[in-house]
């Protein structure tokens, strides 16, 4: 027999007595409840009372163990009692020591846990109830004094982690400054986990007006080369290649380039030769997947992948292209035939948002606009036609193909085909006639947000052909609201085109009308969605308002109303509003400049929270 516990002191005193910065304060039969005895921590190495930086709390547990199995392990586990658990952590934490010991060979190893208030808190919230004990996962101890020296400063400078006031991980994202401690280091070449289940670690913030917060919160830490960011790159495989990548170190030896939403290549130095693995993916645009497939393609014939100037070449011969990605690749190169046909943006278009009778519709509308085949339908009839493009559309016209339940098509936005449709409007007694117009009547602003063959830069062309100038510039004045209204719909792929359309037509209308009011606020109202609306823009807009309301002009109050809005005073908006009629008001709301105004929270509720109007 023999005292496990004398022997177990001794060894947690000898280990210590080598560290130049500490001293053991532990004695075996130690009556203090709980705790076995401390060890102090000083600044210098003399150890003098003016050097004691702290003090840190030790419990030291020493076990009988004839397998010897525990003497080459690196970690072991152990129960500590809930009491002991909550006295640490209300106490400001400390070292716990297990010391495995050999009976006959005096073996001995030791293992420790640093227990500081935030992990005792953890800990104690996974127990029962009824759970009087916690297994604790232990480390062995170092040998050397500095790492022992680390581990004892840890547990002090972890201390002041004070349960009674509470933790906020929010504080990390103030953009506070930050220091992590952890007892083994940190190494910022690769990511780092700091879990504290598994690690020693601890956070404290720094606050601008001088505070040092603890916070309770688990951290990755990623250097930047692990952080995707975007590089100038050329890569070329072929006829295909590319400018930019946006660039992610995976691991010490894996770097992957993800040159588009459809092509990814993953550089693998591990060995002495590079490897370079291509993935390609459904995702992406039109544009995106055929170069990508192309890219592939050119691979798999053979073609080297040169980045940067530096060639990487398969170094066994690749397997051809499969049959159904060459298959793919040919109705891609169709589409965006059909694409360039319509003026639409491929890099707009997703196929993965297509399903197979969609896509199928799509290369039969191509044989009909581009080969002028005439297609069967057995339903249907002439009119309007929207096509699919995966969220949105292209908007054709179809007409009879000569035969019974043949059609064929043209695009209505092209203004080589405007002889070839008429616009009619029903009365209210239902009578039909024949008026004027452009192709971009039939459109009401959700039609303009998801329409993609719109062929924008035409627009003051088709309202300059319309020979009634004073419909013209009616029908032009309301298209302006309508485009800026489909350039805020959350769907639209295009609002800085169709803000664009709007500009130039409310120019053209200036031009040819002057400097109206309407036409002034729309294109006030332009600029600001454009972040083009300048001091000087909204001096223009103050002193027009005084205009306005000196000469008293035909709806005064909704102008002013209007500029009230443009400038953003939330009690003069509030204001100008109130003095406007019911109707003017609803008016107002209808408008799209409506989607300028900031409600506050104030004004709804004093309207008993009626929402906005969408405009």
């Amino acid at each position: 027999m023999f005292d496990a516990e004398i022997v177990a002191v001794g060894a947690i005193n000898e280990a210590i007595a080598y560290c130049p910065r500490l001293s053991p304060q532990i004695a075996h039969n130690d009556k203090t409840p709980i705790t076995d005895g401390h060890i102090d921590v000083y600044a210098g190495i003399d150890r003098k009372n003016a050097d004691l930086v702290g003090r840190v709390a030790v419990q030291v547990k020493g076990r009988s163990h004839h397998n010897r199995k525990i003497f080459k392990k690196e970690t072991t586990s152990y129960a500590v009692e809930r009491e002991v658990l909550t006295f640490l952590r209300d106490d400001g934490g400390g070292v716990y020591f297990y010391v495995a010991l050999h009976p006959d060979t005096r073996q001995r190893r030791i293992f420790y846990a640093v227990l500081n208030p935030f992990k005792l808190n953890r800990l104690i919230g996974e127990m029962k109830a009824d759970q009087n004990t916690k297994s604790i996962p232990f480390r062995v101890l170092p040998g050397g004094p500095a790492e022992i020296e680390q581990i004892v400063l840890f547990a002090l400078n972890t201390k002041n982690q004070n349960m009674s006031l509470g933790s906020d991980p929010a504080l990390l994202d103030q953009r506070h400054r930050f220091t992590l401690y952890s007892t083994g280091g940190i190494d910022l070449s690769r990511p780092a986990v700091f879990d504290l289940a598994k690690t020693d670690f601890a956070v404290v913030v720094h606050t601008e007006g001088g505070l040092n917060i603890p916070v309770d919160v688990d951290l990755e830490i990623l250097p930047s080369s692990y952080i995707q960011h975007e590089r100038d790159i050329t890569v070329v495989a072929g006829g295909t290649s590319y400018a930019k990548a946006l660039v992610t170190q995976l691991d010490e030896h894996r770097v992957a380039l993800d040159l588009s939403p459809s092509l990814r290549l993953v550089l693998d130095t591990s060995d002495q030769s590079a490897d370079l693995s291509i993935e390609v993916t459904s995702a992406g645009s039109v544009l995106d997947e055929l170069n990508a497939l192309d890219f592939f393609v050119n691979v798999s014939d053979g073609q080297p992948v040169v980045i940067d100037g530096n060639t990487y070449t398969p170094a066994t011969a690749p397997n051809p292209a499969p049959e159904a990605l060459l298959t793919q690749r040919r109705r891609l190169r169709e589409v965006t035939e059909l694409l360039e046909k319509l003026q639409v943006d491929a890099a707009l278009v997703q196929p993965s948002a297509l399903d197979a009778q969609e896509l199928k519709t799509l290369l039969a509308i191509r044989r009909a606009l581009i080969l002028g085949d005439a297609l069967h339908a057995e339903d249907g009839g002439a009119g309007r036609f929207d096509l699919n493009l995966g969220g949105s559309r292209a908007t054709l016209m179809a007409v009879p193909g000569g035969e019974d339940h043949y059609w064929r098509f043209f695009d209505l936005f092209d203004p080589a085909n405007r002889s070839q449709f008429r616009i009619y409007s029903v009365g209210e007694e239902g009578e039909v006639k024949e008026i004027e117009g452009t192709a971009y009547e039939g459109l009401e602003p959700v039609d303009l947000a998801t329409t993609l063959n719109l062929r924008l830069e035409g627009i003051v062309g088709a309202y300059e052909a319309v020979k009634d100038k004073r419909i013209a510039h009616a029908l032009a004045n309301r298209k302006v609201l309508h485009l800026i209204s489909a350039s805020d719909d959350p769907q639209t792929l295009q609002s800085e085109d169709l803000l664009a359309a709007a500009q130039n037509l409310n120019d053209w209308l200036i031009r040819k009308e002057g400097d109206s009011s309407p036409n002034l606020i729309n294109r006030w109202q332009i600029q600001s969605r454009r972040s083009e609306f300048t001091n000087a823009e909204r001096d223009a807009v103050r002193n027009f308002r005084k205009s306005v309301m000196r000469a008293n002009v035909d709806q005064a109050n909704v102008v002013d109303a209007c500029c009230a809005i443009l400038l953003g005073d939330e009690a003069d908006i509030r204001y100008c509003v109130s003095t406007l009629t019911d109707k003017e008001r609803a008016d107002l709301e209808g408008w799209p400049i409506w989607a300028l105004h900031p409600q506050t929270t104030s004004e709804a509720e004093a309207e008993n929270h009626r929402d906005p109007i969408a405009s």
